[in-house]
Protein backbone atom coordinates (compact mmCIF):
# COMPACT_ATOMS: atom_id res chain seq x y z
CA UNK A 1 0.00 0.00 0.00
CA UNK A 2 1.37 2.89 -1.42
CA UNK A 3 1.01 6.94 0.00
CA UNK A 4 -0.04 9.72 -2.43
CA UNK A 5 1.10 12.39 -2.36
CA UNK A 6 -1.61 14.23 -0.50
CA UNK A 7 -1.96 12.12 1.94
CA UNK A 8 1.59 12.15 2.94
CA UNK A 9 1.11 16.36 3.20
CA UNK A 10 -1.64 15.73 5.51
CA UNK A 11 -0.10 13.06 7.55
CA UNK A 12 2.80 15.51 7.81
CA UNK A 13 1.05 18.69 8.14
CA UNK A 14 -1.40 16.89 11.13
CA UNK A 15 2.38 15.78 12.79
CA UNK A 16 4.07 18.98 12.66
CA UNK A 17 0.74 20.86 14.10
CA UNK A 18 0.56 18.51 16.94
CA UNK A 19 4.13 18.62 17.68
CA UNK A 20 4.12 22.49 17.12
CA UNK A 21 0.91 22.56 19.17
CA UNK A 22 2.76 19.75 22.15
CA UNK A 23 5.71 22.10 21.94
CA UNK A 24 4.30 25.44 22.63
CA UNK A 25 2.13 23.97 25.20
CA UNK A 26 5.48 22.47 27.26
CA UNK A 27 6.65 26.26 26.79
CA UNK A 28 3.74 28.30 27.63
CA UNK A 29 4.09 25.94 30.87
CA UNK A 30 7.59 26.08 32.17
CA UNK A 31 7.52 30.07 31.29
CA UNK A 32 4.33 29.92 33.50
CA UNK A 33 5.78 28.22 36.51
CA UNK A 34 8.94 29.67 35.93
CA UNK A 35 7.41 33.45 35.92
CA UNK A 36 5.23 32.61 38.80
CA UNK A 37 8.43 31.13 40.63
CA UNK A 38 10.16 34.66 39.74
CA UNK A 39 7.13 36.84 40.79
CA UNK A 40 7.37 35.33 44.65
CA UNK A 41 11.03 35.44 44.55
CA UNK A 42 11.02 39.13 43.55
CA UNK A 43 7.90 39.30 46.43
CA UNK A 44 10.04 37.78 48.97
CA UNK A 45 13.05 39.96 48.07
CA UNK A 46 10.94 42.81 48.53
CA UNK A 47 9.76 41.71 51.65
CA UNK A 48 13.35 41.27 52.99
CA UNK A 49 14.55 44.94 51.96
CA UNK A 50 11.67 46.25 53.94
CA UNK A 51 12.23 43.65 57.03
CA UNK A 52 15.89 45.15 57.04
CA UNK A 53 14.66 48.61 56.75
CA UNK A 54 12.05 48.28 59.80
CA UNK A 55 14.77 46.35 61.85
CA UNK A 56 17.34 49.51 60.89
CA UNK A 57 14.83 52.33 61.92
CA UNK A 58 14.41 50.52 65.36
CA UNK A 59 18.11 50.10 65.86
CA UNK A 60 19.11 53.84 64.92
CA UNK A 61 16.11 54.64 67.05
CA UNK A 62 17.76 52.62 70.16
CA UNK A 63 21.06 54.10 69.23
CA UNK A 64 19.49 57.45 69.61
CA UNK A 65 17.80 57.04 72.89
CA UNK A 66 20.86 55.58 74.41
CA UNK A 67 22.61 58.56 74.08
CA UNK A 68 19.97 61.25 74.97
CA UNK A 69 16.37 60.80 75.68
CA UNK A 70 13.46 60.56 72.99
CA UNK A 71 11.87 62.65 71.19
CA UNK A 72 7.94 62.66 70.57
CA UNK A 73 8.19 61.61 67.47
CA UNK A 74 10.48 59.20 67.59
CA UNK A 75 7.63 57.31 70.34
CA UNK A 76 5.23 57.90 67.81
CA UNK A 77 7.56 55.85 65.85
CA UNK A 78 7.89 53.36 68.56
CA UNK A 79 4.17 53.01 68.85
CA UNK A 80 3.03 52.53 65.20
CA UNK A 81 4.80 49.48 64.68
CA UNK A 82 3.12 47.44 66.40
CA UNK A 83 0.51 47.56 63.07
CA UNK A 84 4.05 47.34 60.64
CA UNK A 85 5.39 44.30 62.74
CA UNK A 86 2.01 42.56 62.50
CA UNK A 87 1.73 43.31 58.56
CA UNK A 88 5.60 41.76 58.25
CA UNK A 89 4.78 38.88 60.06
CA UNK A 90 1.60 38.16 58.07
CA UNK A 91 3.55 38.70 54.50
CA UNK A 92 6.37 36.97 56.45
CA UNK A 93 4.14 33.95 56.82
CA UNK A 94 3.10 33.91 53.23
CA UNK A 95 6.21 34.38 51.31
CA UNK A 96 9.34 34.49 53.63
CA UNK A 97 11.44 31.43 54.73
CA UNK A 98 11.02 29.93 58.54
CA UNK A 99 14.37 31.03 59.33
CA UNK A 100 13.81 34.47 58.44
CA UNK A 101 10.51 34.87 60.36
CA UNK A 102 11.42 33.19 63.26
CA UNK A 103 14.88 35.45 63.36
CA UNK A 104 12.20 38.81 62.96
CA UNK A 105 10.00 37.66 66.12
CA UNK A 106 13.12 37.34 68.29
CA UNK A 107 14.00 40.39 67.00
CA UNK A 108 11.04 41.84 67.57
CA UNK A 109 10.77 40.52 70.92
CA UNK A 110 13.94 41.86 72.04
CA UNK A 111 12.92 45.35 70.54
CA UNK A 112 9.56 45.78 72.63
CA UNK A 113 11.35 44.99 75.74
CA UNK A 114 13.84 47.42 74.99
CA UNK A 115 11.18 49.82 74.41
CA UNK A 116 9.22 48.56 78.09
CA UNK A 117 12.89 48.97 79.69
CA UNK A 118 12.95 52.77 78.01
CA UNK A 119 9.31 53.89 78.93
CA UNK A 120 10.67 52.89 82.58
CA UNK A 121 13.20 55.00 82.80
CA UNK A 122 11.56 57.96 80.83
CA UNK A 123 8.77 57.35 83.83
CA UNK A 124 11.40 57.39 86.64
CA UNK A 125 13.22 60.50 84.60
CA UNK A 126 9.68 62.21 84.51
CA UNK A 127 8.83 61.38 87.94
CA UNK A 128 12.07 62.88 89.07
CA UNK A 129 11.70 66.05 87.22
CA UNK A 130 7.98 66.47 88.66
CA UNK A 131 8.87 66.16 91.95
CA UNK A 132 11.75 68.64 91.76
CA UNK A 133 9.33 71.20 89.87
CA UNK A 134 6.59 70.17 92.58
CA UNK A 135 9.20 71.14 95.45
CA UNK A 136 8.77 67.03 96.57
CA UNK A 137 5.69 66.82 96.24
CA UNK A 138 6.18 63.12 94.65
CA UNK A 139 8.26 60.83 96.15
CA UNK A 140 11.51 60.98 93.48
CA UNK A 141 12.55 57.71 91.85
CA UNK A 142 15.95 56.77 93.95
CA UNK A 143 19.45 56.50 92.45
CA UNK A 144 19.62 52.96 92.92
CA UNK A 145 16.19 52.23 91.31
CA UNK A 146 17.83 54.35 88.43
CA UNK A 147 21.07 52.46 88.17
CA UNK A 148 18.46 49.32 87.94
CA UNK A 149 16.29 50.53 85.32
CA UNK A 150 19.50 51.79 83.17
CA UNK A 151 21.18 48.43 83.65
CA UNK A 152 17.70 46.64 82.52
CA UNK A 153 17.62 49.10 79.44
CA UNK A 154 21.35 48.41 78.54
CA UNK A 155 20.73 44.58 78.76
CA UNK A 156 17.69 45.29 76.34
CA UNK A 157 19.47 47.06 74.27
CA UNK A 158 22.40 44.71 73.98
CA UNK A 159 20.06 41.73 73.25
CA UNK A 160 18.08 43.91 70.59
CA UNK A 161 21.40 44.30 68.99
CA UNK A 162 22.43 41.17 69.25
CA UNK A 163 18.91 39.62 67.52
CA UNK A 164 19.00 42.69 65.12
CA UNK A 165 22.98 40.65 63.69
CA UNK A 166 21.01 36.96 63.84
CA UNK A 167 17.75 38.89 61.55
CA UNK A 168 20.62 40.54 59.16
CA UNK A 169 22.89 36.89 59.15
CA UNK A 170 19.51 35.03 58.46
CA UNK A 171 18.42 37.40 55.26
CA UNK A 172 21.47 37.13 54.26
CA UNK A 173 21.80 33.83 54.03
CA UNK A 174 18.40 33.26 52.76
CA UNK A 175 19.08 35.53 49.77
CA UNK A 176 21.95 34.24 48.71
CA UNK A 177 20.32 30.52 48.21
CA UNK A 178 18.71 31.37 44.74
CA UNK A 179 15.55 29.03 44.41
CA UNK A 180 16.35 26.38 42.12
CA UNK A 181 14.37 25.23 39.27
CA UNK A 182 11.77 22.22 39.47
CA UNK A 183 13.89 20.28 36.64
CA UNK A 184 16.92 20.76 38.36
CA UNK A 185 15.90 19.49 41.49
CA UNK A 186 14.24 16.59 40.30
CA UNK A 187 16.91 15.52 38.25
CA UNK A 188 20.03 16.74 39.42
CA UNK A 189 19.22 18.55 42.90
Amino acid sequence: MFLTTAETTLIGVALGGGFSWGSARIMLVATRSSDHRQRIWTRTVDLYEQLLFQARTWASIREKAMQTLLTESDREILSLDVAERQSLLIRLEMFGHPQVQAAFERYADAHWQWIASEQARQFAFEQNTEAVAWQGLEQPVSGDEIARLRENRQAANDLADQQHTALRGAVRGVVHRVPKSRWFRRNLG
